[in-house]
């Protein structure tokens, strides 16, 4: 299980990272959430967002409030979310 919370975080701060690199090339914020946060306070806003996500999570596995397969499929969606994030980056030179 702490493997998988593990992953959860980095996952989410890469998907931090590129979003950052996606709107400094005037990409867009495809998470409804997050595109709020981003809207009404910019980076810091979305660091927030996300750093609660990450803190709503740790504590529903502090409090076995969340199973691992719940934890897998996050996980899993931030792959996807991260795949996506890929797509949108621009190559370099252009």
């Amino acid at each position: 299980m702490i493997g998988l919370f593990v992953a959860f975080c980095t996952l989410n701060t890469l998907d931090f990272a590129l979003t950052r690199r996606i709107l400094a090339e005037h990409g867009q914020e495809r998470n409804p959430f997050m595109r709020w946060a981003y809207q009404r306070a910019g980076l810091p806003g979305m660091a927030a967002a996300k750093f609660a996500t990450t803190v709503v999570l740790a504590l529903l596995w502090a409090f076995n409030a969340l199973s691992v397969p719940a934890l897998a499929v996050a996980d899993a969606a931030y792959l996807g979310v991260i795949a996506n994030n890929f797509l949108q980056l621009k190559p370099a030179g252009k």
